[in-house]
């Protein structure tokens, strides 16, 4: 597999071939309203009937951090129950399939093809070409197959922001809010009320719309304002429901009281929150009869989602811990799980992060913390900072023994061969890129 390929990487040849011919025509770009979606909507509506107007009903997520475990959290539970999942994620880690869960089923290229071809032909149609992302496209390409495909629910997640992000054209939904931090503030903005302004722009007329906890009461005031100037139904973490941790598990306070679920799947304190969040839209959505203390604690031990707090072992039997974080908001739930290990052995960071976002931001909190550090080079993601510039920072901050390695899988062989002499913990995170990476390697391991 080439460096250029990890980013665009099916198992199935024609379907790597579309997404790279997409990815090259139609480049990511920063979001530039809903205005061309709607007529492209329009072009599939003449072709196939509004795609949109057909899906079943919708959970639509946005924020900072939690957004892809929330919506992990809502799957299992309508698993759960019998129900059938649509859902839409990104980025995806190892292969692009996994960004798409039709009827609860990773998308296939059988599937995948034919929707992206016709979405592909309307733009040619609308000679629209020029104004379309590869985003938008994926994105619409999936809305056609939830139409086509019989399901019971939407899990929708934003991809950059929400107010302008291609996910936005439902017309309805019930809207969830995760945790706001700082991220991609070149686009979304540099204060965290500007930066929730964005997100709060999935907020439907006269819908429903779940807030988690926020660090600071100016996101909450910015959701409250957002929530009454369309007439919605906010319910608020610590108003209108709560979550408090226990010695067996969590409890959840809200329309139901739950007194005895259990720990979730889902390591890290931090995902009680995202579960709760869960919990909340469920029990405000047409699905609030399946709330019961049983099915939520039997999908709390079901729940899956890869990259986050996830372990993997190596041949050798190396602790190998991969995190999505990359922020800091992330940084502070990952800071309290590698404070424990640290006291009971040694712990590794083998990272990469991410140009133009706030690497003090996440770094900062996780000083002190790591015996060893390297940082890699991700050859198929031009958009990181180069290794041995972020290598320089780290030191600058008060890193120690900080090397460089121009590959992932040679900074992890370096890390497993003294972990494995010193009894120590690998961490990887800093970008959701560098862990899809490492799972790659570890599929290469296992077969």
């Amino acid at each position: 597999m080439n460096d250029q390929s990890i980013w665009v990487y099916s198992p199935d040849p024609a379907l790597e071939e579309l997404i790279h011919a997409v990815y090259t025509q139609f480049p990511p770009l920063r979001p530039q309203g809903l205005d061309h979606l709607q007529r492209l909507h329009m072009g599939l509506y003449r072709a196939l009937g509004s795609p949109v107007r057909r899906m079943p009903f919708v959970f639509h997520v946005a924020g900072t951090n939690g957004k892809g475990s929330t919506l992990a959290f809502l799957q299992a539970i309508f698993e759960t129950a019998g129900l059938k999942v649509h859902k839409y994620t990104s980025p995806h880690l190892v292969q692009f399939e996994e960004r798409i869960v039709v009827a609860s089923r990773q998308v296939t290229p059988a599937q995948l093809i034919p929707a992206v071809q016709k979405v592909l032909s309307t733009i040619a149609e609308e000679k629209m070409s020029t104004q379309i992302s590869f985003f938008e496209i994926f994105t619409l390409a999936a809305f056609i197959l939830f139409a086509q495909e019989k399901a019971d629910v939407v899990l929708l997640e934003t991809g950059l922001g929400g107010r302008l992000d291609a996910t936005n054209i439902v017309e309805t939904s019930l809207s969830i809010l995760t945790r706001i931090s700082f991220d991609h503030m070149r686009l979304l903005g540099d204060t965290l009320p500007a930066i929730a302004a964005e997100k709060a722009g999935i907020i439907k007329p006269h819908s429903t719309a779940i807030l988690a906890a926020q660090s600071d009461q100016s996101v909450n005031d910015v959701f409250i304002a957002a929530a009454q100037k369309q007439q919605a139904k906010l319910f608020k973490y610590s108003t209108d429901w709560r979550c408090d941790m226990t010695d067996q598990g969590f409890s959840y306070h809200g329309k139901n009281n739950f007194d005895h679920l259990p720990f979730p799947a889902l390591p890290g304190a931090h995902q009680i929150m995202n579960a709760a969040t869960a919990i909340a839209a469920l029990e405000q959505s047409p699905f609030a009869q399946i709330a019961t203390p049983e099915l939520i604690s039997t999908a709390m031990t079901r729940v899956t989602w890869p990259g986050r707090l996830q372990k993997i072992l190596s041949q050798d039997g190396v602790e190998i811990w991969l995190d999505g974080a990359h922020n800091d908001s992330g940084a502070e739930v990952l800071k309290p799980v590698i404070t424990a290990w640290n006291k009971e052995r040694p712990v590794y960071l083998l990272t990469s992060f991410k140009d133009k976002k706030d690497s003090s931001g996440f770094y900062q909190p996780l000083m002190g913390l790591f015996d060893r550090t390297i940082v890699t080079n991700l050859r198929h993601a031009p958009f990181m900072v180069p290794a041995a510039e972020l290598a320089k920072f780290l030191l600058h901050l008060g890193y120690s023994d900080v090397a460089v390695t121009s590959r992932p899988s040679q900074g992890l062989e370096q890390l497993r061969a003294e972990a494995q002499k010193n009894k120590a913990r690998i961490v990887v995170t800093g970008s959701l890129y560098l862990v899809g990476a490492i799972l790659r390697e570890y599929k290469t391991w296992k077969n």
